[in-house]
């Protein structure tokens, strides 16, 4: 396994999250395996360190949904607290 990138910015992750996406062979990905990547990636990743500083997310769900332009997020109808992404 690579190790830990642990200089990265606000952009650095999300280009990762993209790139991550348009590697899977579904359409929609299940969040929690895309949360993994980015925290195997990115050495102790806290979303609250992510711009915009003011917003200090406490989940990388919420930092992701707040991009909509590159991210679509729904929960799963069956399943209370999954999660699918894929690009918008």
């Amino acid at each position: 396994m690579a190790k830990a990138i642990r200089d990265y910015d606000t952009e650095t992750v999300l280009q990762s999250a993209r790139d991550f996406l348009r590697q899977q062979d579904e359409e929609w990905a299940n969040f929690s395996r895309l949360s993994q990547h980015l925290c195997e990636t990115f050495y102790k990743l806290k979303p609250k360190h992510l711009d915009p500083k003011n917003k200090k997310y406490k989940s990388l769900l919420k930092f992701i949904a707040d991009y909509p332009d590159d991210f679509e997020v729904r929960q799963d109808n069956d399943k209370k607290g999954l999660y699918w992404i894929r690009l918008a």
